[in-house]
């Protein structure tokens, strides 16, 4: 009876979990329901830096403690180190020859 499972095998194609995503994804925007998920994505984010923040401090850390805390660990103002011209794009005929 075993020779009935060694000819059975997995014929269907696996969608990636990335397909199934971008499919739900394009679902719920033509259905006029859009998927949001950045309060999700936040308290991921949010998650992640309380851990480090236990790590370094090696105490404990409670959500409304983390929320509270007004440290910026970026820099002060985020721009270029030197500014950059920004060359001329491609225009309808308009050649430059150099």
């Amino acid at each position: 009876m075993w020779y009935v499972f060694d000819k059975w095998r997995f014929r269907e194609e696996s969608a990636s979990a990335c397909r199934l995503t971008d499919e739900d994804l394009i679902a719920s925007i033509l259905a006029g329901t859009p998927i949001n998920e950045a309060q999700a994505v936040a308290e991921s984010t949010m998650t992640g830096i309380m851990g480090r923040d236990a790590v370094y401090n090696g105490q404990a850390v409670t959500w409304e403690k983390s929320m509270q805390v007004q440290t910026r660990h970026g820099p002060p103002e985020y721009a270029m180190a030197t500014p950059h011209a920004i060359p001329p794009g491609a225009m309808r005929r308009q050649y430059r020859f150099e």
